[in-house]
């Protein structure tokens, strides 16, 4: 058995302000579905589901492997998706990365390996 890929499902309150922040700040296209939303670029895919409840938005969160970490840094600073706590930094685990939370309180955390 081999596992080959895996695609975060995040909850939204509002599809269309959701698909709006992912085109806006990451580039995304959208195919829209009847309470689900499947976003791609590249080889990223990132699905919404419609959900009334912001508590679990808040306490969701996906990685995102990025390559130019620093141009997407700028990129998303300059559209005012930073969050303040997650500024850009090495960790010790080898990763440049730095975190985002989009409209629904959902933390991306995007990162580019800088070290093994």
């Amino acid at each position: 058995m081999q596992l080959s890929k895996t695609i975060p499902v995040l909850p939204s309150q509002d599809l269309e302000r959701s698909v709006a922040f992912y085109k806006r700040v990451f580039g995304f296209e959208a195919n829209l579905y009847p309470d689900y939303v499947v976003l791609h670029r590249n080889d990223v895919e990132i699905h919404l589901w419609l959900c009334t409840d912001r508590h679990i938005a808040e306490n969701s969160s996906c990685y995102i492997h990025v390559q130019d970490v620093d141009a997407l840094f700028r990129h998303c600073d300059e559209q005012g998706a930073v969050h303040p706590h997650g500024q850009l930094a090495v960790w010790p685990h080898g990763m440049k990365e730095f975190t985002v939370l989009d409209d629904n309180g959902n933390c991306l955390r995007l990162g580019e390996r800088v070290h093994p």
